[in-house]
Formats: structure tokens, sequence, C-alpha cells
């Protein structure tokens, strides 16, 4: 009986050692998946798609070769459609003429003189030359002062005319009805003044402007009154007179210039 017990714990004992030696299961543990040597990481069969050399038999199906350069230079070029290279519609091109008006200012337009204007100067003046037209403009340069002279009140439909007539530059002024209204010039030499007119300024100078000197003559002419305008100066101070062929001082006008600090 004791040998029965004896031999039960020696197989018990030698069982419990067999386990003992067997290393414990893992949740952890799974099993190696084998590696598929016939398989590469890379598709071997995807490197076919690629071109081995430039050869052009190696171009792939999907690259259409004929969009391709025949010349493997970097630079494409882009073929010309020779239709679009049609000659320049030659009507829809600017002429020379177009082309000067462009950059050549178009010329004023002449002055147009009614007839009974023009006939009144010509019978008045016939050995005018020089002649050149323009509508009355009260701030044209003129030599006169056309306050001091007492004409008409004129407007732009009225007439300036500038001519050379007895070697002096003329100035004269019609309406457009024909009318003369008033000539003047010029006088380059003061010397030719009537006596009348030279003894008035000259006495005028030593009475109430001393100090002063003749620095232009001007003659007027108005229908059958003949004027001059004489400027004196004196420093920046000018004066204006009017005087009649008698010697009759008729208008002064003084002007005084400001001086600028």
């Amino acid at each position: 009986m004791i040998d029965m017990k004896l031999n039960i714990f020696l197989i018990a004992a030698a069982f419990g050692f067999f386990a003992a030696c067997k290393s414990p299961y893992k949740a952890t543990d799974r099993p190696v998946a084998k590696v598929d040597t016939t398989a590469s990481a890379t598709d071997s069969s995807s490197m076919n798609k690629m071109p081995a050399t430039s050869d052009s038999t190696m171009t792939p199906s999907t690259v259409d070769s004929t969009k391709m350069p025949a010349n493997p230079d970097t630079t494409t070029h882009v073929p010309v459609d020779s239709a679009r290279q049609a000659e320049p519609d030659s009507s829809k091109m600017p002429t020379t003429d177009t082309m000067m008006s462009r950059t050549t200012p178009a010329a004023p337009a002449a002055i147009t003189v009614v007839a009974a204007t023009q006939t009144a100067f010509t019978t008045q003046y016939p050995t005018a030359s020089n002649v050149v037209w323009a509508n009355y403009d009260s701030l044209a340069a003129v030599p006169i002062d056309l306050r001091m002279a007492g004409w008409k009140k004129m407007d732009a439909d009225d007439y300036l005319v500038v001519f050379d007539n007895e070697n002096e530059k003329y100035y004269a002024w019609y309406d457009n009805e024909g009318n003369w209204i008033g000539s003047a010039y010029k006088m380059d030499d003061i010397s030719k003044m009537p006596a009348a007119v030279s003894t008035a300024v000259k006495n005028a100078i030593k009475t109430k402007y001393t100090g002063y000197s003749i620095t232009s003559v001007n003659r007027e002419f108005q229908k059958d009154k003949k004027n001059y305008e004489v400027e004196l100066q004196k420093d920046d101070s000018k004066v204006r007179m009017l005087v009649n062929s008698t010697g009759k001082i008729t208008q002064v006008f003084k002007y005084v210039s400001k001086k600028t600090e």
C-alpha cells in the first residue's frame, strides 16, 4: 500500500517537473507570418513601365510619341500655324496721312471776313501788304489803349487787321458791316510829332511830371480825328496822355507799378 502511494507521488512529481520546464503561453505571442520570397517589396513588373534607355523604341504606350519633339533639344519648338500668319489687312492699317495728323497740329481756321468789310479795307488802304485778319479780342496786344481812344464798343463779331502801310505797321478796326472804327500805328521817330503836340507834352513834363521822359508815341485815326497817345515814364511810374493835333491834352492815365520786396 505504501509502495503504491509512493509510485503515485513519484509519477505526480515527474509530471509537475515536466510541466514546469515548458514556457508558459503569453497573450502577446503571435505566429510569425512567413515571407513570400517569390514576391518583392517593389513590384518588379512596374519597373517594366519605365524606359530603360532613351531609345525611342522604349517609349511607353501611354506617351504619344507623335507629340514629342523630334530633336532632343530641351527647347520645345511649337509649330506655327500658317493659317494664322496671313498678311495684315491693309485697310485697317493707318495711312501716312493719318499718322501725320496725329503728330502735326492742325492749322488754325482761316478768318472769314464779310465782303463789305473787305471792300472797305481795300478801298481805304489800297497799298497795304502782309495783311493779317483776326476777330476782335479785347486782350490782344495792340499799340494803343482803347479806353483812351473813345471809340465805339466792339465785340467778337468785329475785326482787327494788321498790315504794312507807308513803311509803318498799322492796326485797323472794322465792324462786321464794313464800317471803319479806327486805325493806329507806333511812331518810331518821335521827332515827327507836330510842333503843337510836342510843345504840349514838354510843358506837361515841366509843370506836372518832373523827371519823366517820353518812352513811346502812338498815332491814332478816327474818322476826322487825329490824336497822339504819348507815354511818359519815371522809374516804376507811367503816365499816358491823349493829345489832339492842336496840342490839347484831353485825357491822362497814370499807372504805378507795385514793387515786390
